[in-house]
């Protein structure tokens, strides 16, 4: 299992600070608009978590805006990500919200104590990050108890239909980058790896419970494209 599906290195790429004020768009585009869906579903498994909560790779700030709009929460939130022009997106989006704004390295959170959350969520950057590094820093600075959340990248169980959603994005997926990020070709270029090399539920369920989670499940979306991922630091 690769470490980093989509093989993205932000120190030598600043493909999302280049995109950042066209981020949303772009998902919604390069989504056909079904990402809002998936965002939906997984604000809410976020929403129905109580306590301190820290989100990371949190981009231009979608999912705190959607949790923060449906309820009103006790504790902290930490809105967080490496890109500091998503950041700023974020802070447009959050500007009369109470939540702290951070540059965070998931796989590097040295800044943040032991023990620290009750719920950590991420949605959709666990395929470009170092997986081994992102997990160990999560189960440290998740409080006993505390709960991980995980949208991302998936497998539709029937491979016949995998293999033909597969020959869809590497057909249309290149062409849509080069018309809508205007020749950027490392946003889809990172998105096709990842979706390619990112493992299915049950394989990712398992790598959970290798790094010491329990209480792991999955809940595929849209046949199994992405998958919403649920696990529990031990008391």
């Amino acid at each position: 299992m690769t470490e980093n599906a989509a093989q993205f290195q932000p120190q030598t790429d600043d493909v999302f600070a280049r995109i950042a004020r066209d981020y949303d768009r772009y998902c919604d585009y390069f989504s056909f608009f079904i990402q809002r869906l998936w965002k939906r579903a997984f604000a809410a498994e976020v929403t129905a978590c109580s306590g301190d909560w820290l989100d990371l790779a949190s981009g231009t700030g979608d999912i705190p805006q959607r949790v923060l709009n449906a309820s009103t929460r006790r504790g902290q939130v930490v809105v967080s990500d490496i890109c500091l022009p998503m950041l700023d997106v974020a802070r447009t989006k959050l500007e009369d919200r109470a939540v702290t704004f951070a540059r965070i390295d998931a796989g590097d959170m040295r800044d943040v104590p032991n023990d620290s959350f009750d719920v950590i969520s991420m949605a959709f950057g666990m395929k470009i990050v170092d997986r081994d590094a992102a997990l160990r820093e999560i189960y440290r600075c998740l409080k006993p108890g505390g709960v991980f959340l995980c949208i991302e990248a998936s497998r539709i169980g029937w491979a016949p239909l995998q293999a033909l959603y597969l020959t869809y994005m590497n057909l249309c997926l290149p062409v849509m980058g080069q018309l809508i990020a205007r020749g950027d070709r490392s946003a889809y270029d990172y998105l096709l790896r990842g979706i390619h090399d990112f493992p299915d539920g049950k394989t990712f369920t398992r790598y959970l419970e290798s790094k010491h989670f329990e209480a792991v499940s999955v809940r595929p979306l849209s046949l199994g494209i992405v998958a919403i991922h649920r696990a529990h630091k031990p008391l």
